[in-house]
């Protein structure tokens, strides 16, 4: 009785082991990889004619949250602040990509905010510490600034399905 119910089991599990093995090989590596990216959010340059020295760490608290919520590693803003990292310019994608492999990061982030007029643009520069992939840049533009929330919600998906590599197609806006 007891060898029945043992091979009876074995004949139910053996098909769903082996599906569940098919499925982990059809998985893209990039999914299957996605939790071990580390990215660096570098803080922001502020272009606007009012003085606000805030949003430069501010912003790079925002976009920070909201790509820990997608299920990345990041730096934590304080540490970055202090140490070398800050100092990363995208001119200079050496430096950055050595400053990036020494302290195991995958993905440096630097960001941009101008103001002209209501008009506000919200712009990132992403540059990957692998040197078989090129920088890309996205921005998002927002009719005021207090619409400013929307705007980094828009260019965090947008990050995010840069880094994990899926197609995106913008054709949304937003009025504010």
């Amino acid at each position: 009785m007891i060898q029945k119910t043992f091979s009876y089991v074995s004949y139910i599990l053996r098909p769903f082991s082996v599906l569940l093995l098919f499925i982990l090989f059809l998985m893209p590596p990039d999914v299957m990889a996605l939790s071990s990216e580390k990215i660096a959010v570098l803080p922001f340059k502020i272009y606007m004619l009012k003085p606000m020295e805030h949003l430069v760490l501010g912003l790079q608290e925002m976009l920070t949250t909201r790509l820990a919520k997608e299920g990345f590693d990041l730096i934590d803003p304080a540490t970055i602040n202090k140490g070398e990292l800050s100092r990363i310019k995208v001119s200079d994608l050496d430096f950055a990509r050595r400053m990036g492999k020494e302290k195991g990061i995958d993905w440096v982030i630097k960001g941009s905010l101008t103001q002209i007029g209501k008009k506000i643009s919200l712009d990132l520069t992403i540059i990957p510490i692998s040197p078989g992939k090129r920088p890309f840049s996205i921005f998002v533009v927002g009719d005021r600034i207090d619409k400013l929330d929307q705007a980094m919600d828009r260019v965090a998906v947008t990050a995010t399905n840069r880094i994990k590599g899926v197609i995106q197609i913008d054709s949304e806006g937003y009025q504010g």
